[in-house]
């Protein structure tokens, strides 16, 4: 671990140590998810203005979550996804690289227009 990750984690315990405010788990979903896997409609998904999302961690933000939750085990934790608040829950254990949450729709939807458009913009035109 280099020392801006080192300064960073010791920032981030004393802000845990010192607070009752839950801490943040802040992703960019273009920089900090390898996979986005969404299921708009299912069994378990009572509520339609939310989707179940699925996400893999790239490794800077899996060894992000894998610290921050290490340090706040029992705390609270806000999980924050390009800008929307997510939830607050209790930290159980230490997240790996992989971990599901429900999202509001509208965020879904950014998600499709973004990513489409970045994919169409990579097509080769003729």
């Amino acid at each position: 671990m280099n020392i801006k990750w080192s300064i960073c984690v010791l920032l981030l315990w004393a802000n845990v140590a010192l607070s009752d405010e839950p801490a943040r788990l802040d992703y960019s979903s273009a920089t900090d998810f390898t996979h986005i896997s969404v299921t708009l409609k299912g069994a378990g998904n009572a509520d339609p203005a939310y989707v179940e999302v699925d996400v893999s961690l790239s490794p800077e933000a899996k060894a992000r979550t894998q610290s921050i939750t290490l340090l706040t085990y029992q705390k609270y934790v806000t999980l924050y996804v390009d800008g929307y608040q997510l939830s607050t829950s209790r930290v159980q254990s230490q997240l790996g690289g992989a971990f599901r949450f429900l999202a509001p729709r509208a965020l879904a939807v950014e998600w499709m227009s973004e990513f489409s458009r970045e994919a169409m913009a990579s097509q080769p035109t003729m």
